[in-house]
């Protein structure tokens, strides 16, 4: 199963941290992974040294009758039985059926990830930024820095793709000169914005009119495969990716599909 995450980290566009094992870079997150017990992979989800979230995979045998644990952080996945005379019927369309010699196994692990990245993006929207000094909101508050806006003593900062992000970076870097923990924070809600901006189904970048955002809602179409990203704060917070153009099924949608809540 290590293996199979670590192709679906691939596939995600994750970097794997130096110095470290078993860390990933994806997107604004830390993911770093514990592999020590078998059957089980624990994940810890980080952002500016904080744990975020945190899923454990664990796999079994066979089917129970109950379910080992009801914990909504630790999937249950099974390994489909490959010496019976009967396998288990539809496995593909299973979603909890894990077998590394069928189809969208690594797809089946990616959307997990998936699920859990898309949670944090939708509890945080719109990345806001609070208790920023004066000087800094009025440096970010100009005319040129177009994707930042202020609310008070708040920064938010909307997904956008008008600026890359590296431009976005440096006008954090020369505001907070000498103050690293609001530059830590403002990169971060700067790259929580800007995850969705990179397609997750075919890395193509999203350009100005592909994406519209504001506090209560957020609306962005890849300009390539037409994966359409919605979501929504009022009247209940959700978010749903999903092809406008295709079906559904980890043949088409590779694991990226994801509605929330669900």
């Amino acid at each position: 199963m290590l293996l199979l995450l670590f192709h679906a980290l691939r596939d995600m566009g994750a970097t794997r941290i130096t110095g470290t094992r078993l860390s990933f870079r994806v997107g604004p997150w830390d993911l770093k992974i514990d592999a020590e017990d078998i059957g089980e992979i624990r994940i810890q989800l980080l952002a500016c040294g904080t744990l975020l979230r945190s899923r454990a995979l664990v796999i079994l045998l066979a089917k129970e009758d109950e379910a080992v644990s009801r914990d909504p952080n630790r999937s249950i996945l099974y390994a489909e039985d490959l010496t019976t005379a009967s396998a288990i019927e539809s496995c593909d369309e299973d979603p909890g059926v894990l077998n590394p010699f069928r189809f969208f196994a690594v797809e089946r692990l990616r959307q997990i990830l998936e699920k859990d990245l898309s949670a944090l993006f939708l509890d945080q929207y719109p990345p806001t930024v609070g208790r920023v000094p004066r000087h800094v909101l009025d440096r970010l508050s100009e005319p040129e820095v177009a994707v930042l806006s202020t609310a008070g003593d708040r920064l938010v900062v909307l997904p956008s793709a008008k600026a890359p992000a590296a431009v976005q970076y440096r006008w954090v870097s020369d505001a907070c000169a000498g103050n690293l923990e609001t530059a830590s924070r403002l990169k971060y809600a700067i790259g929580l914005g800007q995850w969705l901006i990179r397609c997750r189904a075919c890395g193509v970048n999203a350009s100005g009119p592909d994406i519209s955002a504001d506090d209560r809602a957020l609306r962005l179409v890849c300009p390539s495969c037409r994966l359409e990203t919605t979501l929504r704060t009022s009247p209940v917070r959700s978010m749903r990716t999903r092809f406008t153009d295709w079906g559904t099924g980890f043949d088409l949608c590779g694991g990226v599909e994801v509605d929330l809540p669900a």
